[in-house]
């Protein structure tokens, strides 16, 4: 695969807002095929680069499917790069964001992604099992453990800055033109010597925000509750 260099061209924007739902709450168990932990709304593949699914987010009381929030999917169908979820669990006020970053094949291998550039300025990147600091909604260093919270994708401009959740870019996100992905990786030189290498591959935002706000309407459609899928209607009628 090729790997292009060029200068990016982000523009940094407000964050579209997100009216909350509120749904019922249900026990957790394991999806299958039967019980699958979510439902579809809605897909929509025709924003640009983007392709964007609506879903309603399930747990089971016996065979009886209880909803438990809503997400929206936002990924990029042509490189299949970036994927951004946003879900509004029930009875809360918090939108919780997941980022998958899925490398393209290369000639670089043991590859992680090392920068995000966003908003015309690069990030460093990591995941990580991260501590919270819950009366002030803050992130504390690792030797202060306070509360702990599940691995997440965080980012800093530099080691002068602290490491923030990388939804705290989500205006950047909005607004980008694209997003450059930076990742490490080893390469042979000869056999059995390897080199670690740094590239850059860029993820083309041309569509995200229709897409996101496409999905946003599917699951507040002007504010009431969003119509239930025909395959969970006949669920909790059966």
């Amino acid at each position: 695969m090729k790997f292009v260099e060029k200068k990016s061209r982000a523009r940094v924007g407000p964050l579209v807002p997100f009216a909350a739902l509120f749904l019922a709450l249900g026990p957790q168990v394991h999806a299958s095929e039967s019980h699958p932990n979510f439902y579809t709304l809605a897909k929509n593949g025709d924003f640009g680069s983007w392709a964007s699914e609506s879903r309603i987010l399930v747990d089971w009381k016996g065979d009886t499917p209880i909803m438990t929030g809503l997400e929206c999917l936002a990924e990029d169908s042509r490189k299949g790069i970036l994927k951004v979820r946003l879900r509004h669990p029930v009875e809360s006020s918090q939108f919780d964001y997941a980022f998958e970053f899925t490398l393209p094949d290369g000639a670089l291998i043991d590859r992680r992604v090392e920068t995000v550039g966003v908003g015309g300025r690069t990030y460093r990147f990591k995941r990580e099992q991260v501590r919270i600091i819950p009366w002030f909604g803050v992130y504390g260093p690792d030797e202060v453990v306070l509360t702990y919270g599940l691995g997440r994708a965080m980012v800093r401009p530099d080691e002068t800055y602290p490491w923030t959740p990388i939804e705290f870019l989500m205006p950047q996100f909005f607004e980008a033109e694209e997003v450059r992905i930076g990742i490490s990786g080893k390469a042979e030189i000869k056999h059995g010597d390897y080199e670690t290498r740094y590239e850059e591959i860029d993820a083309d935002m041309d569509g995200f925000k229709e897409a996101m706000n496409w999905c946003f309407d599917q699951v507040n459609p002007s504010g009431k509750k969003p119509a239930l899928p025909a395959e969970l209607q006949k669920k909790l009628k059966n």
